[in-house]
């Protein structure tokens, strides 16, 4: 139950904080517009053994900027 408390209240203030942007979707096209957003992790194996992370983001599109 406290999860679900947790995040309700996290919903309400992220689109609080995006109306002040003038942001006003609903909370399912604000999750369809930013689901194409990615996160990459590659991970390498180095010649000494160690294992090397890398991790980047994919580019933002115009709607995830707003």
């Amino acid at each position: 139950m406290f999860i679900s408390v947790l995040a309700y209240h996290f919903v309400h203030m992220l689109r609080s904080q995006l109306k002040t942007q003038g942001v006003s979707d609903s909370w399912n096209t604000l999750r369809q517009t930013l689901s194409t957003q990615r996160r990459v992790t590659v991970t390498m194996q180095r010649r000494d053994g160690r294992t090397v992370h890398v991790r980047k983001a994919t580019r933002p599109q115009p709607g995830h900027q707003t």
